[in-house]
C-alpha cells in the first residue's frame, strides 16, 4: 500500500482514479480472455492418417491450459519388445526443432517401483515418436515421462502405476497415445467405439481395461483413473474418426480414433443401452481339421480375436467339436464361458448387463415341441430395464410357418426379439408388431463345409425405446471364418434385408435396421 500521510489531496485523488481504472480494466480483461481450463489429460491417435486432427487437438489443449512442467506420455508397446510389462527411457529425445528432456526424478522413482528402463524398446515405437513433434511445438520446454505397456498387463498393475505417477508427478499433464478399434468393418468398429466411449464418459477404469477394443486398454484405464483423482470428470470429445470413412472403404480393416480431454465439470451421462453380437453354429470337425490347426490363433487368423471384443454381450453356438479346451478359444475371443454352448446346455436364461439396461437371453431347444415361455418372458419383462431375446437353437425340425407361430407367441408374451440360430434357407426374417424375428444365422464356422459354409453375425444394441441391428455376412475359407466384402457382401445383405424393408436405414458406416 502507498502511504498517503504526506501526499497532497490532488495526488491522492489521482492515485484513487488510476486504481479504479486498473480494476475496471482487470474485470474487462477477465471478461474478454477466458479463464485457463483445468485439463488433467487427453487421448490422441498415433495414426498418421489423422495427423491433422492430432495437430488440432494439441493446439486446442495448449490454448486452454498453462504449459505443464512435465508430460506423462503413455503408449502401447506395439511389438511387445523388451522384458518388462511397463518400460521407460531416460534418454533425451531429438526432434526437428530441438530436443525434449526427460524428467529424471520422476522416471527414476518409477524405476524404483518396478518399471524397467529399456531404451531399445523405444527405437521403433511410433506410439511415442509420432507425438514428440507436437509436444515440442505446443508445449516447448516441457519434460516428459515416456511409458509403454505390453498387452497382457493386469488391471491391478495399472492401478499401482497410476498411484506411483500421482505420487511423483501429480501436476503433470497426461497424454494417452491410443488408437481405438482395429481390423473390423466400419459399422462393427463403430459399435465397439460406442462401448469404449461409454466407459470413458463414466471414468470406468476397470471396464476400459477389460472390455474396450483398443490397442492400449491400460493407457485408457490409467488416463481415466488419473482424471478421477484430479477432479476432472468431464470427458470432452473434439473428434471421432473411422478410417473406413476417411478412405471410402467400409468393408476393409479399419482403425478408429478419438481425440478428447478430461476437464473440470460434471461427468457425462451416457444414454441407457446394452450391446450384443450373436453368431450361428460353430462346428469344428476332427476329420476335416487336424488338431494342430485347431488352435484359436489358427482358426481365427483371418477374422482375428477382436470381433466379439467390444460389446456388452457375445454369443456363439458350438456343436460337436475337435476342440477339447473351449476355455482357450473363448478367452481368445473374449466370450464369457458360461453362455457359449447352447447345444449341450438345457434351456437357460443368461443375463448380461449394459448401461442401465440388461439383456436377458433365453436359450431354448425346440426339437420336438416348442416350450411355453410365456410365464418366463412376462416375469423378466416385469422389470423395465430388461430386454428379452429368445435364442432358439434346435435342429430345425419346423416349417417356416411353424417357426413364425412360435416366435409370434413369444413376442406376444413380451419378448423384444427372436433369433433362430439354425440354417433355414427359405426365409431370413420378418417383423411382428414392430419386433424383429431372425429365422437363420446360418453357420458361423463349419470346417467340414470349407468354401460352402455361409452365415452371418447379428450385432447391435438395445436403447430405451429401440433396438438397432446390422448383419455381418461371413463365409468359411481354408477352415477359417472371414467377413464377406464388396459385391458378395452386398448380395447377402440384400437377401437378409429384403423381408425387413421399411426398417432399414443408411448410416455413415453402412446399412442397419432400427425397430420399431
Amino acid at each position: 500500500m502507498i502511504p498517503t500521510k504526506n501526499l497532497s489531496r490532488d495526488t491522492v485523488i489521482a492515485i484513487a482514479a488510476i486504481s479504479g481504472i486498473l480494476i475496471i480494466l482487470g474485470v474487462g480483461l477477465r471478461l474478454i480472455i477466458p479463464a485457463r481450463s483445468t485439463i488433467s489429460g487427453f487421448v490422441v491417435s498415433h495414426h498418421d492418417l489423422v495427423k491433422g486432427q492430432r495437430d488440432r487437438l494439441y493446439a486446442e489443449v495448449a490454448g486452454r491450459i498453462n504449459r505443464p512442467k512435465t508430460i506423462v506420455l503413455l503408449s502401447p508397446n506395439h511389438y511387445d519388445a523388451g522384458r518388462g510389462e511397463i518400460q521407460t527411457s531416460t534418454q533425451t529425445w531429438q526432434v526437428t526443432s530441438g530436443t525434449i528432456e526427460p524428467n529424471l526424478t520422476a522416471i527414476k522413482a518409477l524405476i524404483g517401483n518396478g518399471v524397467t528402463e529399456e531404451p531399445g524398446s523405444f527405437i521403433s515405437e511410433h506410439g511415442i515418436h509420432l507425438q514428440l513433434a507436437d509436444i515440442q511445438q505446443y508445449f516447448p520446454g516441457s519434460k516428459i515421462v515416456p511409458l509403454i505397456f505390453k498387452s497382457h498387463i493386469s488391471y491391478q498393475r495399472t492401478q499401482e502405476i497410476e498411484q506411483d505417477l500421482k505420487n511423483v508427478c501429480s501436476d503433470c499433464l497426461m497424454i494417452a497415445s491410443v488408437d481405438f478399434s482395429h481390423y473390423q468393418p466400419a459399422i462393427l468398429a463403430n459399435l465397439h467405439d460406442n462401448l469404449t466411449e461409454r466407459y470413458l464418459d463414466q471414468l470406468d477404469s476397470e471396464n476400459l481395461m477389460n472390455k474396450s477394443e483398443v490397442n492400449c486398454p491400460s493407457c485408457l484405464s490409467i488416463l481415466s483413473q488419473w482424471a478421477k483423482d484430479h477432479g476432472t470428470s468431464d470427458f470432452h470429445i473434439k473428434d471421432h474418426t473411422n478410417s473406413g470413412i476417411l478412405v471410402s472403404d467400409l468393408d476393409g480393416e479399419t482403425t478408429t480414433h478419438f481425440f478428447g480431454w478430461y476437464q473440470a465439470g460434471k461427468k457425462v451421462t451416457p444414454p441407457k443401452s446394452v450391446s450384443f453380437i450373436f453368431g450361428g453354429k460353430t462346428q469344428i470337425e476332427s476329420t476335416s481339421l487336424p488338431p494342430a490347426k485347431s488352435s484359436p490363433e489358427n482358426l481365427f487368423a483371418l477374422l482375428g480375436e477382436r470381433t466379439f471384443w467390444g460389446t456388452d454381450s457375445a454369443f456363439l453356438q458350438f456343436g460337436n467339436s475337435a476342440i477339447t479346451n473351449y476355455s482357450d478359444l473363448l478367452s481368445y475371443l473374449k466370450i464369457p464361458e458360461s453362455i457359449f454352448n447352447f447345444e449341450q446346455a438345457t434351456d437357460s436364461i443368461t443375463e448380461m448387463s449394459g448401461n442401465g439396461l440388461n439383456l436377458e437371453v433365453i436359450s431354448v431347444q425346440s426339437e420336438a415341441s416348442p416350450p411355453d415361455l410365456s410365464d418366463s418372458i412376462r416375469r423378466l419383462k416385469a422389470n423395465p430395464t430388461h430386454r428379452v431375446v429368445v435364442l432358439e437353437t434346435g435342429k430345425n425340425l419346423f416349417t417356416v410357418e411353424e417357426q413364425s407361430l412360435i416366435a409370434h407367441t413369444w413376442i406376444d408374451a413380451g419378448a423384444d426379439m427372436v433369433i433362430e440360430s439354425q440354417t433355414n434357407p427359405d426365409e431370413s426374417g420378418e417383423v411382428y408388431k414392430g419386433h424383429p424375428i431372425i429365422y437363420s444365422l446360418g453357420d458361423f464356422l463349419d470346417t467340414a463345409k470349407a468354401g460352402e459354409s455361409t452365415g452371418q453375425l447379428l450385432a447391435g444394441e438395445f436403447t430405451e425405446d429401440k433396438v438397432k441391428l446390422f448383419f455381418l455376412p461371413v463365409t468359411t475359407a481354408k477352415s477359417q471364418p472371414v467377413f464377406l466384402r464388396g459385391a458378395a457382401k452386398q448380395k447377402a445383405l440384400d437377401s437378409l434385408y429384403q423381408p425387413l424393408q421399411g426398417f432399414e436405414h443408411s448410416t455413415p458406416y453402412g446399412s442397419s435396421l432400427s425397430f420399431p
